[in-house]
C-alpha cells in the first residue's frame, strides 16, 4: 500500500494510519517491510504494542 504525503507530514502518523486501516481489511499480513532507513520510535513502539 502507499499513501501520497509532503516533507512535511509526520511520517509516523501516516504509517500508523495505514497500519490501522490494514487492520480492518479481511486480510492476513504476515510481513511489513521497511526500507533500512526507516528507523523510527514512535512507529516502532505502535508494532511492538499487542493491544493496537
Amino acid at each position: 500500500m502507499g499513501v501520497p504525503y509532503r516533507q512535511t507530514d509526520d511520517l509516523d502518523a501516516l504509517t500508523i494510519d495505514l497500519l490501522k486501516y490494514a487492520k480492518t481489511l479481511p486480510l492476513i499480513i504476515d510481513l511489513i517491510l521497511f526500507d533500512r532507513g526507516f528507523y523510527h520510535a514512535n512507529l516502532i513502539d505502535f508494532m511492538e504494542n499487542p493491544v493496537n
